[in-house]
C-alpha cells in the first residue's frame, strides 16, 4: 500500500519531513490529528501546509467565541515555523 505522500521535502535548502512536524503539533493539547504536506511555493522550493483537526475542547471553545480559532491558528503557526526552522541547526 502506497500513500502518496512524500517522505522528506525541501524547503529553503534544508530537508524537511512532514512526520516530524506532524509530531510536533500533535503535542499541542488542542490537536487530536493532523497531516503535513509539501505545496510549491516560488522561492523556497516547497513550505509546508497542515491540515489539523482539531480537539473536541478546542472545537467547543471555538462555537463559544468564533475569535478563539484565531489565537489556535496563531499557536500552530508558532509551533510549525519553530519546528520547520530546526533543520538549519543539524
Amino acid at each position: 500500500l502506497h500513500s502518496g505522500r512524500k517522505a522528506f521535502f525541501y524547503s529553503r535548502s534544508c530537508t524537511v519531513a512532514p512526520a516530524e512536524l506532524e509530531g510536533h503539533l500533535l503535542d499541542h493539547p488542542d490537536v487530536v490529528d493532523v497531516c503535513v504536506v509539501g505545496i510549491p511555493h516560488d522561492y523556497h522550493g516547497e513550505s509546508p501546509l497542515a491540515f489539523v483537526v482539531p480537539s473536541a475542547a478546542a472545537q467547543a471553545r471555538i462555537r463559544q467565541n468564533p475569535g478563539e480559532e484565531a489565537k489556535i491558528k496563531a499557536q500552530l503557526i508558532k509551533v510549525s515555523v519553530y519546528a520547520s526552522c530546526l533543520c538549519d541547526f543539524v
